[in-house]
Formats: structure tokens, C-alpha cells, sequence
């Protein structure tokens, strides 16, 4: 099984951590910059698989393989038939929603890869984010495009796989060079507030 590698360096964040629309205090809590060198694969143009290319990148890195948009097509296949949504087969494919991808973890991929487990979470923080990374396990997060805030955009999924005092990593499955892209940590917190600070934890 191909391992994975993390790096930690010496930022340390103190004083206050956003989480949602609160500033939370972690109380005895020095938090170490966390990134994860993660495979990346891009979910290809016109197409709103976003959601099933980060499950799949969360597979092949939890047990060790390369992401495929094969296992993105199989992933929709077992969609469209649980939920009796055809629409996963088109070519634009189907928004989902954080449950359904817990679902696809724990009822399909799970199946091929024992062991496989994943939980769905509303009202997340920020410092579960980083135990989560801390632990080698990067998170499916539910966001907007770009970490932009406007609730007009019908929302996005992308792979974070660092975090810092000051920015956030991510693998985005909606461009091309997505991978290990940063955003500045409030403007993450921002978005991720207006998709309720939801989630998919994955790991074995």
C-alpha cells in the first residue's frame, strides 16, 4: 500500500480560530501548519462531478491507488441506481449532497475496499479539520466555487488537504491545475459558513 506523506512545519495558530460565524478560542492548542501530499484528479470540463471526484480521491489516497475518472463513472452509476436519479448519467451528471457521498463511501466503495468508513457533519469547526489532517486524513468539504460567499452558486465540493494560521490547501476537482490550490483561511471559513460548515470525514 503506497503510504501517505505529510508535512508539519512551525506555524503555530494562536489566540482565536474561526469557525463559522463565531470566534472560537482553542484553549491550550498549539496548531502546527499541516499539508498532505495528496493525488490529484480533475473531474474534466461540463460536468458537475465535483463531489464524486473528491469521494474518489479519497479512496485511492486512503488505500493507496491512483484516482480515475472510471471509478468517477462507477461512483455515478451507483448514484443514479440507489437514488433512481438518471440525470447522474448525463454528461453535466448530478449535484449531489454531502449524505448521498457518505452513502457511495460506506455502501459502494466500502464493498471494494474493506474497511472504508465516512460520516457526513453539519456544524463542523475548524479545529476538527485540523485533528482530521493532524491524523493523515484529508476532508471532503462543502463549499462554493472559488471560496466565494454568494448563495446563488449552487455550492461545490473540494479535497482539503492543508491547513495554517493563514491558508487552506485544497485539491479542486472543477480545474485543471487544482491541485494543492490555497485560499486565505477566512475567506475559506466564509464560504464553508454558507454551506453550514458541512463535511464527509472518510477514513479506515
Amino acid at each position: 500500500m503506497k503510504r501517505r506523506k505529510f508535512i508539519e512545519t512551525g506555524a503555530i495558530l494562536t489566540g482565536v480560530i474561526l469557525t463559522g460565524c463565531k470566534r472560537d478560542r482553542i484553549t491550550s492548542t498549539l496548531i502546527s501548519e499541516i499539508r498532505l501530499s495528496i493525488p490529484f484528479l480533475s473531474q474534466g470540463k461540463d460536468t458537475n462531478n465535483c463531489g464524486q471526484t473528491s469521494v474518489v480521491m479519497a479512496v485511492a489516497n486512503l488505500v493507496g491507488i491512483q484516482p480515475t475518472l472510471e471509478m468517477v463513472a462507477k461512483s455515478n452509476r451507483w448514484l443514479a441506481e440507489k437514488y433512481n436519479d438518471p440525470e447522474y448519467l448525463t454528461l453535466e451528471s448530478n449535484r449531489t449532497d454531502p449524505e448521498r457521498l457518505e452513502a457511495l463511501i460506506r455502501e459502494y466503495w466500502a464493498q471494494k475496499y474493506k474497511g472504508l468508513s465516512a460520516l457526513a457533519i453539519k456544524g463542523a469547526s475548524i479545529e476538527m479539520l485540523y485533528k482530521e489532517l493532524r491524523s493523515g486524513r484529508p476532508v471532503i468539504i462543502s463549499v462554493r466555487s472559488n471560496m466565494n460567499t454568494d448563495k446563488n452558486d449552487n455550492g461545490h465540493f473540494m479535497f482539503l488537504t492543508g491547513i495554517s494560521d493563514y491558508l487552506v490547501w485544497v485539491n479542486d476537482p472543477a480545474k485543471i491545475a487544482g491541485q494543492n490550490n490555497s485560499y486565505i483561511l477566512e475567506k475559506f471559513v466564509q464560504s464553508w459558513t454558507t454551506k453550514d460548515n458541512k463535511c464527509i470525514l472518510i477514513w479506515t
